[in-house]
């Protein structure tokens, strides 16, 4: 699941770079995305690397995982729609 959340992390930052370097392009603005400083988001609000509290219990070592953040809820239950549920597998094996 990993690796396919972050093909299309990668695919949803290619998109929102190619918009930035159209937006800065119109206004004579720097490097697309540079300094966004974004860590994740909580209900589509995006959360500052400079505001997150990483003392926090809970916030810590996230392991593979810390590296997803931007992922549309979409996306996310697509990608869960194409595996099979512990509960469809388990009446698999009872029929």
């Amino acid at each position: 699941m990993l690796p396919a959340l972050a093909e299309v992390q990668r695919q949803a930052m290619d998109r929102f770079q190619a918009f930035m370097r159209e937006q800065n392009s119109e206004d004579g603005g720097g490097d697309a995305g540079k300094g966004l400083g974004i860590v994740g988001h909580f209900a589509g609000i995006m959360l500052r690397a400079d505001l997150v509290d990483r003392t926090e219990p809970g916030l810590g070592d996230a392991g593979p995982a810390a590296e997803i953040a931007f992922v549309a809820q979409q996306d996310i239950e697509r990608l869960l729609g194409g595996r099979p549920s512990s509960a469809s597998t388990c009446a698999g094996e009872w029929s």
